[in-house]
């Protein structure tokens, strides 16, 4: 009886040792998980902007520049403030989009910060669970002068990172839009955090100026701020020369993913099989702690 007592207790405390460990680990190992799902989506994106003809991709950039055109000249007559994710407005739900895009126009890319995101149509709370959103009311991200796109992400979410890295932004970090098979090249010129009563004239188009803004909640697990960090367009942009090139490196990186998720979740699984092979199997050698009796090994218990 005192045999078996003691293998079940073995057991218990590695158990319990195993998923303290799997509680402390899970938040990276659904980063890794979320990573997979937006490697994907990035993935079926660039696909679908490579099928576009040359002419298709033309039309659909140059119906972009004219709502940014809009945008501008609203801007002009009045005021923008952010409305929220409730808007109605079909045009806008209908530029950059392929038929394989889905509810994605673009993707970010923010090397310094990990970032590597779908961006999506408006910033619905349940899109933003694993992705980032351009702010309806901004220009939309193609670039050009009088432009200033806005996208948001969550900050310190259990199941992804998103933008939580942007707290590590310098002047003069890079940061890419990808877009329709283009990349368009920006640099942080401004970090700012401001209360979110004060977060709309940071957000206004400027005049000749081709700007991007990040935003996401401030500080970690508070999130009374908003920080924004802005960026100014740079020329020349690159290109993508070769699609294949393209597909590989989102291959790469999905494969990465996935090997960061199995290692994460190998460390508990394996502490977890080896409480039970201890229990079933325990050392033979009578003075070791393993076959003393359960009350004399542990005796809180």
């Amino acid at each position: 009886m005192k045999q078996k007592t003691n293998k079940l207790c073995r057991f218990s405390i590695l158990a319990l040792l195993a998923a303290a460990v799997g509680i402390i680990l899970y938040p990276a190992f659904m980063d890794q998980l979320s990573g997979i799902k937006q490697t994907a989506v990035i993935g079926t994106y660039s696909r679908g902007s490579e099928e576009l003809s040359e002419e298709e991709r033309k039309d659909m950039m140059n119906a972009a520049r004219l709502y940014n055109e809009i945008i501008y000249r609203n801007q002009q007559e009045s005021y923008f403030r952010y409305e929220g994710e409730d808007y109605d407005d079909e045009y806008y739900d209908g530029l950059l989009k392929t038929a394989a895009s889905g509810n994605y126009m673009a993707y970010i890319e923010v090397p310094k910060a990990g970032i590597y995101l779908p961006v999506s149509y408006g910033t619905k709370s349940s899109e933003l669970q694993y992705c980032a959103g351009h702010m309806h009311g901004t220009s939309v991200p193609v670039g050009g002068a009088d432009t200033h796109s806005v996208i948001a992400a969550h900050t310190g979410l259990n199941n992804a990172q998103l933008f939580t890295g942007l707290v590590k932004m310098d002047i003069g970090d890079a940061v890419y839009i990808h877009v329709l098979g283009e990349i368009h090249e920006y640099r942080v010129c401004g970090i700012y955090t401001v209360l979110p009563e004060e977060e709309d004239g940071y957000l206004q188009v400027e005049a000749g100026r081709d700007i991007l803004t990040l935003y996401t909640c401030t500080p970690y697990g508070i999130n009374d701020h908003r920080l924004l960090v802005r960026c100014e367009r740079t020329l020349p942009d690159p290109e993508i020369k070769s699609s294949e090139a393209e597909s590989g490196r989102i291959s790469f990186k999905n494969k990465e993913a996935v090997r960061e998720a199995v290692k994460i979740a190998a460390i508990p699984s394996s502490m977890l099989l080896l409480g039970i092979h201890m229990a079933v199997n325990p050392p033979k050698d009578r003075k070791h702690p393993w076959n003393k009796p359960a009350d004399d090994v542990y005796p809180l218990l």
